[in-house]
């Protein structure tokens, strides 16, 4: 498992991550607070708000691709 910290300005940022996260074959949740949701799911996604810093869980220890396809949206 793996934790990232990622962040969006707009829907248009949440619809491009959702569409690349989409791509890989294993599961991820999103985190903000007590609310934990699918990060494939963009209403999901969208409904944890903009400008917010959610936490990204990967279950799955190989992921550099994924961190590479959403690295504008990673916060330090």
């Amino acid at each position: 498992m793996k934790q990232m910290k990622v962040s969006f300005k707009d829907p248009k940022e949440v619809l491009e991550f959702v569409n690349c996260v989409t791509k890989y074959p294993f599961d991820m949740d999103m985190k903000r607070g007590h609310i934990l949701i699918d990060a494939k799911s963009i209403l999901g996604v969208i409904g944890l708000g903009m400008g917010n810093i959610s936490e990204l869980i990967v279950y799955n220890e190989e992921c550099g691709t994924l961190e590479k396809d959403i690295e504008k949206y990673l916060v330090a």
